[in-house]
Order: structure tokens, then sequence, then C-alpha cells
């Protein structure tokens, strides 16, 4: 019954007031870290955000400089410790800048490049956190740096770094990270040590003496020396204990092979690795490698994800800017439109690729909602058999990684969503799944508004009315390969012809070893 003081259907009425703090936020049904724990695994010690493999070794030899002149007397201070790595990632930030501007993945390159004009470039005030309220600003803001935000966290799953511990207050190469720093010392041209040194002790740096530090760059490692620790580095197991993983080093070869067997384009090559596959996977009856099934069952998390937001989206795109809609009239727009197009769809011979493709189809360019509940049902249905099919191997495969446990994990997901029973495509369906995800979506926005992120809600609902707040876009996860890429190219495992990746005789002997 219509409340007897407005009818919502022909009417909006203000809701909550006019400052609502709504936040960004992805993720809106809390399911994404069920493929965020897949590729964590898979590729430990290499994140979205290390974008250059001797960042590691320019990291492990700084700390090392650092803590060899500050003296005895302050080697374990903290606060010293990040006082001179602040002034250390700015001068490299400049170094790289001056250099070579056109190398991407430089941090700190944005603030090096707004003040290179200055013929004295000042460290200290560019980078000591002090300064973080002057109006120039720092190069981070974070008071750890890039080293912190970044690198400290891959450093240690690659065991190059120690964290601080009841005896020291500082951050310190391992054994191996000692040994990587002195390759690095001996790669680069010996008066740079004394020169770094000098720059951020002195908190400043004449702008004509970049060139004498050209050796310390990213993309010039040469020495095979060098070369071959990285290697060693990413070969190395995941793990320590006697049941060593390779995860890691079997993701780079699997790249590696996939590369050698594929005019592999360098535009959207993630996307069409993992395509590649799940597809050959599926075809082979999932008698394939460990590494093999993980990507396969990362990959049909983010297609299921991708079906299930898109009943997510197609709520909240059908909702205007300036109307609301009860959840009873919603829905009927949505069956008219469903029932249309569901009758002329043929499902039968559609692979989850073509499924997949379409939905994007009717969510940018025909905003065709029912269009897109319809196929979306089917892409389900599609990796529903799948998993069915292949349950045995998938779950042990998932068990032994731990990727069962988190929500939005494949297998689980679609049998809460459609069931243990054979499904059709058919409004009944439709509809329990589009209660789903209300459901889902206010439930995981009250917990972020609850651990402080704010509002995050995508729309409310009250009274049985959904009130639209904001209109994210779906994402997929980023699985890290694309940084993989850019490791295993600075080290000349893979090489850059025209638009396609091609690998190298270097290569070569890394797959077949």
């Amino acid at each position: 019954m219509k409340n007897a003081l407005y009818d919502v259907d022909t009417s909006a009425l203000p809701f909550w007031g006019e400052d609502r703090n709504i936040k960004g936020g992805r993720d809106p049904l809390a399911i994404q870290n069920s493929s965020v724990i897949i590729y964590s695994d898979m590729v430990s010690g290499i994140t979205n955000l290390t974008l250059h493999i001797r960042y590691n070794a320019f990291y492990c030899w700084l700390l090392t400089l650092i803590a060899k002149n500050v003296g005895n007397e302050n080697i374990d201070s903290h606060k010293l410790q990040f006082k001179y790595l602040r002034r250390g990632e700015l001068l490299y930030a400049y170094m790289m800048h001056f250099n070579y501007p056109d190398v991407t993945g430089s941090a700190g390159s944005t603030y090096a490049y707004n003040y290179d004009k200055e013929e004295v470039l000042n460290l200290a005030e560019g980078a000591d956190i002090e300064n973080k309220n002057l109006e120039r600003g720092t190069y981070w803001k974070n008071p750890l740096g890039i080293f912190g935000q970044y690198y400290m966290g891959a450093m240690m799953q690659l065991r190059l770094v120690c964290p601080p511990d009841s005896t020291h207050s500082t951050y310190r190469p391992t054994p191996d990270g000692v040994k990587l720093q002195e390759i690095y010392s001996r790669a680069i041209d010996s008066q740079c040590e004394t020169l770094f040194w000098d720059a951020i002790y002195a908190g400043e740096i004449r702008a004509d003496m970049m060139p004498l530090l050209k050796s310390m760059a990213l993309n010039n490692i040469n020495g095979e020396e060098e070369l071959e620790e990285y290697k060693q580095i990413l070969s190395s197991p995941d793990n320590l204990g006697e049941d060593k993983v390779f995860n890691r080093y079997n993701t780079i070869k699997l790249l590696l092979a996939y590369i050698s067997s594929h005019e592999s384009s360098t535009r959207n090559f993630v996307l069409s690795f993992l395509k590649d596959n799940l597809l050959n996977a599926v075809t082979k009856d999932c008698q394939v490698a460990r590494e093999e099934l993980s990507w396969m069952l990362y990959e049909m998390n983010e297609l299921s994800h991708s079906a299930y937001e898109a009943f997510h989206f197609s709520i909240l795109y059908k909702l205007t800017d300036d109307n609301p809609l009860s959840v009873e009239r919603l829905f009927g727009e949505l069956k008219e439109e469903y029932d249309a197009y569901s009758s002329t769809f043929i499902s039968y011979d559609w692979d989850i690729y073509q499924l997949y493709e379409n939905q994007a189809t009717h969510y940018r360019i025909n905003k065709g909602y029912g269009a897109l509940l319809c196929e979306s049902l089917q892409l389900m249905i599609t990796l529903k058999e799948i998993c069915d099919k292949y349950k045995d191997i998938l779950t042990d495969v998932a068990q032994k990684g731990g990727y069962q446990r988190h929500p939005g994990f494949v297998i689980e997901l679609l049998r809460r969503l459609l069931g243990d029973q054979p499904h059709v495509n058919d409004w009944a369906t439709v509809e329990r799944i589009l209660y789903a995800a209300i459901n889902d979506h206010l439930s995981s926005s009250y917990a972020k508004s609850d651990i402080g992120q704010g509002l995050v809600h995508n729309y409310m609902l009250d009274e049985g009315v959904l009130w639209p707040l904001r209109k994210p876009v779906p994402v997929r996860t980023s699985p890290r390969l694309q940084n993989v890429i850019q490791y295993i190219r600075d080290i000349d495992l893979v090489g850059k012809e025209g638009e396609r990746y091609v690998v190298t005789e270097s290569g070569y002997k890394f797959l077949e070893s």
C-alpha cells in the first residue's frame, strides 16, 4: 500500500538532507577480495605499485648507505633513516627526470618535473616531512615515502628487507638484500655513492650534476652479474620451510610460454593471456599445471563478478538522478525489458567470452538493462556448468591456496546465487539475484561505513524505495601481471617489437631452466 501523503513513483521528495558525504568506493558487492587473494598468492613480491625491478636494489643500497654514514650513535634512528631515505627518493626522481624523462614508472617524477628549472635542487625542502604543509609541499605525502607505500611489503616478501623488531627500529637489508646492494654498488659509477650521500646529507644538489648519476637509473641494468641476481630472486621460492612453493616463478614461465606461442599484442595483453589460459584449461579438461588452474580460477572469479555486478548496475542505472523508484516499479520495468529480449535470446552455443563482451555492449552502448540481465544470467549458468564439471580439481586447488574462504569465490558465489540444481534463464532467477545484489551492496556498504570509510552506498533503500546516491562504473581487479611483464622486460627476458612482446634469447633460457 502506497503512502497516502505521496506517490513515490511520480514525486521525488527530499532525502536525508543536502549534505550526504558520499565517498567513492570500488567493489560495491564486496566480492573482489576472492580475486585479490589469488593474484597475491601467484605473484608475491610484485604489486601493482612496484613498477621497476631495479628499485629493489636501489633501496637495499640506500638503506645501507644511510646506515654507513649516519654513525653508530644514530644508526638505529627511525626518524633519521626516513629523513635521508625521503631525500634519496627525491634525488632519484630528479635523476630519472633529467636523464631519462621518457621512462615511465619513476615515482616522484611529477614533483621533479614541476621544479626542474632551478639551478640548485632543494632536496630538504621537497622531501622533509615537516615541510608537507608549505606552499610547495613535498614530493610524497606518505611519511615513509615511496619505499613505505610501494616497496616495503614487496621487498619483505622477496626477503630482501627486514622490518623493525624488538632490537632495531629501522629497516635493514637481509643477507640476500646485502648481496643485491653489493652487486648494485659495483654496477654503478664509482663517484655515485659519495655524490649521492653528500647531496642528501646537505639537502641540495646542483641540477647540472644529474648526468653523473645516470648509471643508477631504473633502465640501466647492463651488467650480467646484476641481471643474473634478479633472475635468481624471481626464481626463488615464495615461502620458507620444507614444502616450497614457486608460484611467482611458474607464473613468469607461463607468461613467457604464452608470448612465445602467440602474436601477443602489448594492448590488452593481460586479458588476452587470461582468456587463453582459461579456454586452454577447459579444452584440456583441467589436466594442466597448478599455476594454470590458479589463474583459471582467478579469471572465473572475474567473469562471475562481472555477471553479478551486472545485476547491481542494472538496478543502479535504471534509477535517475532526480527520481527514486520503488523496488516494485523498478523490477517491473526491468522484467518488461528482460521478457522482450529473452523471447528472442538463443542461449545455446554461446561461449563465455561472447557473453562477457555482450555485457559491455548492453551496459555502455545500448543501455539495455533487460538484455544485460539475460546475458549475465546465462554467463553465470555457463560458468556454473564449468564449476560443476571440474569441481573436484578446482576445489583441490582452491583449498591448497586458501582461495575458497573469501566471499566472491566463484564456486561458492554461483552456488549461493543459482543453487545446486540445473537452471534455466528465467525471470524468477533474475529477480532472486537482484534481491541478493541489493542485500549484498547495502550490507557491505554499511560495514565499510562502520570502519570509517564514510558513506559508500550507491543507493539507499527506505520503505521499499531506492534512492540513487552515486553511479560508479564496473571495473575488474588488476592482477599484477602487467607489472610482472615490466619486471621481466627490465631484465631482458622479454623484448618489444612494434606493438607485440617477444621472448628474448635470455628469456628462452629462463623458460627452459
